[in-house]
């Protein structure tokens, strides 16, 4: 949603939402605005509320002592990547089809052994085929 007088989203406009509009901390310094992830929830006035997890821009001499304090942490949140173990394995070929330069190319999908075999104008074999040296 714009916002009526400028056009810019109402997100920037709300206090921390961009680093010209800063959540001040504490008493103003001339400090730049940090980019800030809040890691409780927080009460900056009895109008505004953050909660954990969202990150905004702050300044102030209050900064450091809430950094201290475990309540911010400097920087965006930071997405928690998947272990490899947990990744989805890779499917196992089950067509293949003799490239240009000799070696085989693996598929897990008929179609598209077909698709690139035309390209090549070799033929689609099974695992058992090429083990047997059948190709063209």
């Amino acid at each position: 949603m714009g916002c009526s007088t400028c056009g810019k989203s109402a997100r920037f406009a709300k206090p921390g939402g961009a680093p010209r509009n800063p959540i001040i901390l504490g008493e103003s310094n001339d400090e730049p605005a940090q980019a800030v992830t809040f890691t409780v929830d927080y009460e900056v006035t009895s109008d505004l509320k953050v909660s954990a997890g969202e990150y905004r821009y702050v300044s102030g001499t209050g900064v450091d002592d809430a950094v201290e304090k475990g309540d911010l942490t400097r920087g965006f949140p930071q997405r928690q990547q998947r272990a490899r173990q947990q990744q989805r394995p890779r499917p196992t070929p089950r067509w293949y089809v003799e490239s240009d330069r000799g070696s085989f190319v693996g598929f897990s999908s008929r179609p598209a052994a077909d698709r690139y075999a035309k390209t090549t104008g070799k033929v689609v074999l099974t695992k058992d085929e090429v083990l047997k040296g059948e190709s063209s």
